[in-house]
């Protein structure tokens, strides 16, 4: 054992705690397996931030197992790693997306800041004012996208507006752009259907860039579009915040041939 020097600060391994995690854990407000769990998923958060795993908004996300959270907590208990999810949840520190025969995906928040009336508020940088960024650490800030930061700087305020203007849209603005697309009624009618939950959800979107992106994603990641439609209802039945591809049931309809139905189609094989 000996006293840490210089080079290894560069080199050791560590965890990066946010101060307001910091802040919750002395004040009781999180378990201890609350915290650690927390920490694990921070740390991973970063890892995927490093390899571009972003949704169709650009929010970084992370995908963590049982198995994995059970390892890295050194637990046998998976009812303590759930009763860990569910405080998190409950706390809105995370938000869950349920993965079929998959590691989960997991969604990470920021908690509170002084000038913040709710917990919900709390959870979103989107809602940080000029005088309280100031709680808002660089560990945290890290996970801002590009479109939550805007208000974390008065200075880019102003320059922000003209951007906000164009990027923005309102419902009818997004109608419009729907109408231009060539697929089906149907489809146009879901993707609206898929608006108005994203909005009473209060994760409103506003740019006509993430329904863009659904579209594209036909022919790749949904296989037509009633796939995609599949799809949607998934996300309206879980409760999910972004749309996934769903898994199809192969069904294989198998109709029993009579015996007379048989003996015409071999009659009229054998004279073709």
């Amino acid at each position: 054992m000996r006293n840490i020097t210089v080079e290894d600060l560069r080199n050791i391994d560590y965890y990066q705690v946010p101060k307001w995690l910091m802040d919750m854990f002395l004040a009781g407000k999180i378990t201890t397996g609350g915290f650690k769990t927390y920490v694990l998923m921070y740390d991973r958060l970063r890892v995927s931030a490093k390899n571009n795993w972003f949704d169709d908004e650009g929010v970084v996300y992370i995908k963590y197992s049982y198995n994995e959270l059970l390892e890295d907590l050194q637990s046998n208990s998976k009812t303590t790693v759930s009763n860990n999810i569910k405080e998190l949840e409950r706390l809105n520190l995370i938000s869950k997306v349920k993965c079929f025969s998959a590691s989960n995906i997991y969604y990470l928040t920021i908690y509170s800041t002084e000038n913040c009336t709710s917990t919900e508020d709390c959870t979103s940088t989107k809602k940080c004012t000029s005088s309280s960024t100031e709680n808002c650490t660089d560990s945290s800030i890290e996970k801002c996208t590009s479109s939550s930061t805007e208000n974390l700087y008065p200075s880019n305020n102003n320059s922000s507006k003209n951007n906000k203007s164009k990027n923005n849209y309102s419902k009818n603005n997004i109608c419009e752009e729907l109408e231009k697309e060539n697929i089906s009624d149907e489809l146009k009618d879901k993707l609206l259907e898929f608006i108005d939950y994203r909005k009473e959800i209060k994760k409103p979107i506003k740019t006509y860039k993430v329904i863009k992106s659904l579209l594209n994603k036909i022919g790749t990641d949904f296989i037509n579009e009633q796939h995609l439609m599949i799809s949607i209802e998934n996300t309206f039945a879980n409760q999910y915040q972004g749309v996934f591809p769903a898994e199809l049931k192969r069904q294989v309809n198998q109709v029993k041939e009579s015996y007379a139905s048989r003996r015409l189609r071999e009659i009229k094989e054998a004279r073709e």
